[in-house]
Formats: structure tokens, C-alpha cells, sequence
């Protein structure tokens, strides 16, 4: 499709490109009421109060997507009954950052995010459709340290390990 479209009734061809902007905003820390920051450096464990951090990983700064997935095709609108010469098609596309949680630290814990690439999350190959080498994430596992345990420099054993299980069964193809 393209703005010299010579096909259909009407030579419909539309357009509309959204100037980059934020549609998510990454939470990084959350202060009591009681809060105090002794050493002007945001929430850490030499200030008053309770406090919690949440720190992230980015995995993709130019993640594709589009909606349908597949190569060249578009979503179909139908028009008029008496012709089928003014049927519409449609997509949407675009690309975001991709981030996700990887540390959540309070002035006594720390859990850890670990996460790997999803069967399902493929991203689209370009404006076009088809599929893409990148992939979406999951979440494998949470584990849960003592903040004394967490700056062991040792080997650190968490106080909990929550796995995650994933079943691919109601996506088959």
C-alpha cells in the first residue's frame, strides 16, 4: 500500500505515524511517610525510614511489532455489499524498549529477577510482518536473600526460590 494505490474502487490509502513518547513509566523507588534521606543519595540503608528500589534490565531498544504477525497480510474490512472492489485492509506497527524487572531491594531483602526467552514472543521481522530472531522474555525463577546474605561475598543462598512453569499447549503453531 502506498500513496500512488492504484487498486480497489476508491484508491483508499491511509497513514498515520505517532511521534515516539512514553506509554510506560518504570517504577524506581516507593518511600514511607516516615522516610528520611540522611546521605542525599535517594533510598539507601544509611537513611531513616523504609524504602524500596526496584532496579531493570533492558533487553531490546528497538523491539518490532505488528498486528496481524504474518508476512504481507492485513486485517480485513469489509466495505460496501454490492462490490468487493472497496475492501479495506489493515495493520498497525511499530518498535518499543523492552525492560524488564530485575532487582527489588528493601532495607532487608533483595529478590532477584531471573528471566530467559519466551517459545511465543516472537518480534515482527519489519513494517511488513514475518518473524524476527528477537524474542520476548519470561519470568524462570524469583529469589528471595537477607540483605546480609546478599552482600556475602560468598556463595549467597537465597531464603526462597519461587520457579516458574510454562505450558505452550493453547499456543500450538
Amino acid at each position: 500500500a502506498s500513496v500512488e494505490n492504484t487498486q480497489g474502487e476508491d484508491h483508499y490509502y491511509s497513514s498515520t505515524t505517532t511521534p515516539a513518547h512514553s506509554y510506560a513509566w518504570l517504577l524506581t523507588s516507593i518511600v514511607s511517610s516516615d522516610y528520611q534521606d540522611i546521605d542525599n543519595n535517594g533510598p539507601s540503608p544509611m537513611d531513616n525510614g523504609s524504602y524500596t528500589n526496584f532496579k531493570y534490565i533492558q533487553t531490546h531498544q528497538d523491539f518490532k511489532w505488528r498486528i496481524p504477525f504474518e508476512h504481507m497480510k492485513a486485517n480485513f474490512q469489509e466495505a460496501q455489499i454490492h462490490t468487493k472492489l472497496d475492501n479495506k485492509g489493515s495493520y498497525i506497527y511499530g518498535s518499543k524498549e523492552i525492560y524488564y524487572l530485575e532487582k527489588i531491594e528493601t532495607r532487608n531483602y533483595v529478590a532477584e529477577f531471573y528471566s530467559s526467552p519466551r517459545k511465543d514472543g516472537l518480534a515482527s521481522a519489519n513494517e511488513h510482518g514475518g518473524v524476527d530472531t528477537k524474542f520476548l522474555n519470561k519470568l524462570d525463577s524469583i529469589k528471595l536473600f537477607t540483605i546480609g546474605e546478599y552482600n556475602n561475598p560468598g556463595n549467597k543462598i537465597p531464603l526462597k526460590t519461587v520457579y516458574f512453569e510454562y505450558d505452550y499447549s493453547l499456543c500450538n503453531g
